[in-house]
This record gives C-alpha cells, sequence and structure tokens, in this order.
C-alpha cells in the first residue's frame, strides 16, 4: 500500500486535514471567551475600513453575509449597507452556493426594528437564537439567507465580502471545511473579495490545499 503513490498522496491530504481541525478549534476556543464589547469595537472598525476601500465605493452590487456567534457580527451594517447599495446574501441549496438579492421591506415595525442591532444575541452564544431582520429566513446550517427573491448573477457581483475562520497575509482562508465558497469563487475568476475577521483569527499561516482560493485582501481591527 506504501508503495502506491498515491497512498502519500492520501497521507499528506491528512495531515492538512488535520492541521485545518486544529485551527479551527484553536480559533473556536478564542472567539468564545472575546468579551462582547471587543467584538462589536473590532467590527464597526473593521467594516468602517472597507467602506474606505475605493471597490466598495464604487460598487454598486456587494455580495454580503449575515453573521453567525462566532463570526464578526454584520447585522447592523447589513440594514446601513442595504440603503447604500445593492446588497446580496448566499443561500446554500445542497453542495452549491449561489448569491440572491436582499432588500428590507420599506416598513418596519418596533419588533424589526429591534432585531436590527449589530448581533441581537451576541450575550448568548451558547443559547443562539437568532434573531433576523424583515425578509430573511433561516437557512442551512442555521445561517440567514432571504426568504424570496431572484438569484443574483455572479457577474453582477461587484465585490464580495467573505467570512471565514481564519486568515492569513497571503489571503488564505479556512473556512468550515464545506466548500462553499471555493466552490463558488472558483466559478467567478476576477470576482473582487474582502476577507473580513476578528484579530486573533488573522494568523502566520493557513493550511491549504490547491483547490483553497485566496480572497484579494483581508482587513482587520487595527487593535485587538
Amino acid at each position: 500500500m506504501a508503495g502506491n503513490p498515491y497512498f502519500w498522496l492520501l497521507i499528506l491530504r491528512m495531515t492538512i486535514q488535520e492541521e485545518k481541525q486544529c485551527l479551527r478549534r484553536s480559533i473556536k476556543a478564542q472567539t468564545k471567551i472575546l468579551p462582547t464589547e471587543e467584538m462589536i469595537r473590532q467590527a464597526t472598525e473593521v467594516f468602517a475600513r472597507v467602506e474606505e476601500l475605493p471597490e466598495f465605493r464604487s460598487a454598486h452590487t456587494i455580495g454580503f453575509f449575515h453573521s453567525l456567534p462566532d463570526e464578526i457580527p454584520t447585522h447592523g451594517v447589513l440594514m446601513r449597507w442595504t440603503a447604500q447599495k445593492r446588497i446580496v446574501l448566499p443561500v446554500v441549496t445542497g453542495s452549491s452556493m449561489m448569491f440572491r438579492y436582499y432588500a428590507p421591506p420599506r416598513s418596519q415595525g418596533p419588533e424589526v426594528q429591534a432585531s436590527n442591532t449589530i448581533f441581537a444575541s451576541i450575550t448568548d452564544r451558547e443559547n443562539y437564537s437568532p434573531r433576523i431582520a424583515a425578509g430573511l429566513t433561516i437557512g442551512a446550517f442555521g445561517i440567514a439567507e432571504p426568504a424570496e427573491g431572484l438569484p443574483a448573477p455572479p457577474e453582477e457581483i461587484d465585490l464580495l465580502i467573505v467570512p471565514g475562520v481564519a486568515f492569513d497575509s497571503q489571503g488564505f482562508r479556512l473556512g468550515r471545511g464545506k466548500g462553499f465558497y471555493d466552490k463558488f469563487l472558483a466559478s467567478c475568476p476576477g470576482l473582487h473579495t474582502v476577507g473580513v475577521c476578528f484579530r486573533h483569527q488573522f494568523v502566520e499561516h493557513v493550511p491549504h490545499e490547491p483547490h483553497d482560493l485566496r480572497v484579494n485582501r483581508v482587513l482587520i481591527s487595527e487593535k485587538g
């Protein structure tokens, strides 16, 4: 068996996968103890930096995401950006991911307005029960996605803001292991991508394989 070249390729692949899992566990532990105030502070700074990018200012359509409890919180900025840009959010169907246009209803009652905080359940991450804005529904893996609407042609997306478990200075990204973003980006060569994360998620080296694609840049808080 060991004389088979595919055996050593499998061993190498398993080693990288183990490295990825180890890094995921480490990041998860650090995120778990990150104070609420620090999460909000870092998110505020990161998205202010995003808004300063020429690519953001010139973009008509922006791919974004509705954050999970262990991701840099996007709920508040999502509401702000929908008033400035055309926003598309990811929708997972089976083994593939597409983006769908999202625009919140123009008239929102007090209950909906209350859900538009930067992170509605941030103080109770262990018992996370997402409060989502109007027009969204809970989809695959507990991620909020547009309840309805037309799919967005990938070529119409001018800028894609990408979440991740970890990033490094070369732009390599560690996701959750499902490969949705890698497969989507592989079908959209030339799409400008910006990774966003907490400061502790920006690491020296992200273990990667040939199919793992890089983002164009990574933005983090200057302090942390």
